[in-house]
């Protein structure tokens, strides 16, 4: 019975928990557990598809979370595979613990479920958002370095993606392949903005939009991009060391439930 509660318990856990803190694991791992409701979903194929939340995963969200074991085509059946498998848990704990608070979760645990790939997608762009953030001022730097040597933006930024981190090195190596094959510069960064959703991402595509457009110097506005991404990154930083874990909180409370609903 307790088994059973603290697996409902702890598949509510990973659906929900808030990310006030990115996680240290790369983003661009394959994740077991969607793919285990992927082939889940797919076996109940026949059972039919459910019906999408508001503002449902697509393929922007699958690009901004770095997914690649996960396509588009497959949404439906992550989303039929998690609700069965998290249903499954809740019905299992209420048939060990026929309890009204077991049963009343059962709906809530579903809910959890249909909405996983929401979830799951948010919590991983969220955390490949900060992984991001953490070297972008590093690259702005050496960008600007490089072009004020004489490189051209897209040999700088070819150079830059040799000595970042994944995943900002795969993404930088990308926009240059896509420069060097004709792509519009802005066109590119404008795309990269929307891949990643990291806000230094962005200001990079700002200050090279501004210094095509006003004809300033280009390593002049990406110093200045750098020198904001560092003063928001540590605001944040601050921010996060003045306030508590929020894990802390939710487990503390999930042990809480589970203390009451097994005594």
């Amino acid at each position: 019975m307790n088994a059973a509660l603290l697996l409902s318990a702890a598949l509510v856990a990973l659906a929900a928990r808030p990310d006030g803190r990115p996680r240290l694991r790369r983003t661009g791992a394959p994740d077991p557990v969607p793919r285990l409701f992927v082939a889940v979903g797919r076996r109940l194929a026949p059972l039919g598809a459910l019906p999408d939340p508001p503002q449902a995963a697509a393929a922007g969200d699958l690009a901004r979370a770095g997914v690649e074991h996960v396509v588009v085509a497959d949404l439906p059946a992550l989303r039929r595979g998690a609700v069965a498998v998290f249903g499954g848990a809740g019905l299992a704990a209420v048939l060990l613990s026929p309890r009204l608070v077991v049963a009343a979760a059962v709906p809530v645990v579903a809910v959890l479920g249909w909405l996983h790939p929401e979830l799951w997608l948010h919590s991983r762009a969220r955390r490949r958002a900060a992984q991001i953030e953490d070297q972008a001022p590093l690259v702005l730097d050496l960008v600007a370095v490089s072009v004020s040597a004489g490189a051209t933006v897209g040999a700088a930024l070819d150079g830059a993606g040799a000595v970042a981190a994944e995943p900002l090195r795969a993404e930088l190596r990308r926009l240059a392949a896509s420069m060097a094959l004709g792509g519009r510069r802005t066109d590119e960064l404008r795309q990269l903005s929307a891949r990643t959703g990291a806000p230094t991402v962005q200001r990079l595509a700002a200050a090279l939009g501004r210094a095509d457009r006003l004809g300033v110097p280009v390593a002049g506005e990406l110093r200045m991009a750098a020198e904001t991404a560092r003063r928001e990154r540590g605001h944040a930083v601050a921010e996060r060391a003045a306030r508590p874990a929020p894990g802390s909180c939710s487990w503390s409370c999930s042990c809480w439930c589970l203390r009451r609903c097994c005594p």
